[in-house]
């Protein structure tokens, strides 16, 4: 009974041992891998979307994202951009998208136009454009959205704590 419970213990303490590994691997490996900026995050999201969307979009920057943006601030805003730019092709219809970034120390400004259908709701009826609205909410931002001259849909995207 002792040689098993003795031998039971070491088996949790080889597997405990392998978990610690492998964890520690982990944790290497991300620190070694080069980080991805914002502006290559939003690139890729961008490139990944006109794929599989099969929409065009045109992307554009203005000031320093990569050092102005933190962590946060940035899945917000891929998520952000993702969701918008599904939203052009499930509910406008879009054939083309622009996409412009502007940021300053104290202002992240999304803008995403699209030649749709134009916005005719509430920005309070879909758990999407919801969801947009509190993320710009939780990064002391704001959310509109207004119907184009030309019938499409321009959507603006704010925040200001742009850091950690």
């Amino acid at each position: 009974a002792t040689n098993e419970r003795i031998s039971t213990a070491v088996d949790d303490l080889d597997a405990t041992i392998r978990q610690i590994r492998t964890t520690i691997f982990e944790i290497t490996r991300e620190r070694a891998a080069p980080l991805v900026g914002v502006r290559s995050r939003v690139i890729n999201l961008i490139n990944e979307v006109t794929t599989r969307l099969e929409l065009p979009v045109d992307v554009s920057f203005e000031g320093p994202i990569d050092t102005l943006v933190g962590p946060c601030a940035a899945d917000h805003l891929i998520n952000v951009i993702r969701e918008l730019l599904t939203n052009a092709v499930r509910h406008a219809t879009a054939q083309h998208v622009d996409v412009h970034l502007d940021v300053s120390p104290d202002l992240l400004t999304l803008t995403v136009s699209d030649d749709g259908v134009g916005f005719s709701g509430d920005l309070k009826s879909g758990r999407g454009l919801r969801n947009i609205a509190e993320r710009a909410n939780s990064l002391g931002g704001n959310f509109t959205a207004s119907r184009t001259q030309h019938g499409g849909t321009t959507m603006n995207w704010t925040a200001t704590r742009l850091q950690p």
